[in-house]
């Protein structure tokens, strides 16, 4: 397997998500840190929906964004609020 320990980019550093992929068997797997369990469900819908997204869509162009919209709605306040507990409680991450 393949993962990338690197979060996305719109999320803290050590967020939690991995993506792995199966070299050639086009097996993919999403793992979250423990600390996603103490977040807000909105928080939590966020980080999902944003790594499942990216098994579609790598980068986070216009159609990353319409279908963040699609799923959420204005995501962007949710991003917005995971940036400042990224910024007040740097030890919320691992």
């Amino acid at each position: 397997f393949h993962c990338s320990d690197k979060p996305p980019p719109a999320l803290p550093p050590s967020a939690g998500a991995r993506r792995c992929d199966a070299d050639g068997r086009n097996i993919r797997r999403l793992t979250f840190d423990q600390a996603l369990t103490g977040m807000s469900p909105h928080l939590q819908d966020y980080v999902i929906v944003h790594e499942l997204l990216h098994f579609r869509v790598p980068n986070h162009g216009k159609l990353w964004k319409s279908l963040m919209r699609a799923h959420l709605g204005e995501y962007e306040p949710i991003e917005a609020e995971l940036k400042q507990i990224a910024q007040d409680k740097p030890s919320f991450w691992p």
